[in-house]
């Protein structure tokens, strides 16, 4: 079973065979809702970028009323095995949006899922922010503190200056067990030697899905952690997909030589 949804302005769009084919669906569940219960079901997603079609890594896929979820590849697909049939709710997190739906499983089958997200800029002109200098410690205090206890590998504003790199992605290939690629779409592809999930990114401690460490010059780059297994992922970089990878990087405050 096949369905197709569409994510954009905090709304899903279902066409009109999908469409048809839930409702259909619900009549089914209506006329035997015990054995829906009790039967199975297995789900392989693909999150696209609507129009051009284009894969998607890194989106967050929930069932919350089962407490599971599930992280797109670098081929935008995911998978839920062994789920229960029926009506069950998703949730799609992506770039700051977190819709959701409703999708009827059907037993014993593979449900196939296609989950189109529009990509827009968002406006911030309205965007009012209050920044207290005298009660906002720098955002490089952890980040040192961490570097003291050695929880991971750390590069340094001094050895940016260093190195003078052209790419920031370029202070990452000495790094040990880190291996980076080009992609099809001409931006660098990182994965951890010997691990074949995503790589969690974060900027000044925020998560940022699908984040490309090139869009941040090496001259805007204060520092840089990466750990390369779940275990030293600090705490404060896991939620509700722990990550088997991290890399976390710190912008500099504007002014600073």
């Amino acid at each position: 079973m096949h369905h197709l949804l569409s994510i954009g302005r905090r709304s899903l769009h279902w066409s009109a065979i999908a469409a048809l084919a839930l409702a259909s669906s619900f009549v089914l569940g209506a006329v035997r809702p015990a054995m829906a219960q009790e039967e199975l079901a297995n789900i392989l997603g693909r999150v696209v970028q609507s129009g051009s079609r284009a894969s998607l890594a890194e989106a967050v896929v929930e069932m919350p009323e089962l407490e599971l979820a599930a992280e797109s590849d670098e081929t935008g697909r995911f998978w839920f095995r062994n789920v229960p049939a029926g009506e069950q709710l998703f949730v799609i997190h992506y770039l700051g949006y977190a819709d959701s739906t409703w999708v009827f499983l059907v037993p014993n089958e593979l449900n196939q899922l296609e989950v189109a997200v529009e990509l827009r800029v968002v406006p911030v002109a309205d965007l009012m922010v209050q920044i207290d200098e005298l009660d906002t410690p720098s955002k490089l205090t952890e980040f040192n503190r961490r570097r003291e206890k050695g929880e991971g590998y750390f590069i340094t504003r001094a050895d940016i200056l260093r190195r003078d790199p052209v790419r920031t992605t370029d202070m990452l290939r000495a790094v040990p067990g880190v291996r980076i690629a080009s992609t099809n779409l001409g931006r660098a592809s990182i994965r951890m030697r010997g691990r074949s999930c995503n790589v969690a990114y974060f900027v000044d401690g925020i998560r940022a899905p699908y984040f490309n460490l090139d869009s941040v010059l090496p001259s805007s780059v204060e520092g840089i952690e990466i750990y390369k297994g779940t275990a030293s992922v600090p705490p404060e970089f896991r939620g509700p997909l722990t990550p088997c990878a991290a890399i976390v990087l710190w912008t500099r405050d504007p002014g600073l030589p």
